[in-house]
């Protein structure tokens, strides 16, 4: 009879491949609306004049963007999509 491996070490082995799948899936990403330190602010609603600190990916390839307020330092996550560039003359 043949000697099974413990079912915990299955299942690790399928959160490792899913979380492999999900790195490769974000590292396909090539271009972003911002790079880090680019001046930014949000067009419509509230202001918010920042800088962009970080740019990460969510575990479905979704992009986010964490800007900083110019005022205070707070930290928003935003998607792409709800910022601008800020024109570099301004």
């Amino acid at each position: 009879m043949q000697k099974q491996k413990p079912l915990i070490i299955n299942h690790q082995k399928i959160i490792k491949k899913h979380i492999e799948d999900k790195v490769n899936k974000l590292n396909k990403v090539m271009e972003y609306k911002f790079k880090l330190g680019d001046k930014a602010f949000k067009p419509s609603g509230y202001k918010f004049p920042c800088t962009i600190v970080s740019i990460f990916g969510t575990t479905e390839g979704k992009i986010r963007i964490v800007a900083e307020m110019e005022d205070n330092g707070m930290l928003h996550i935003f998607n792409e999509s709800q910022l601008e560039k800020q024109d570099p003359r301004l």
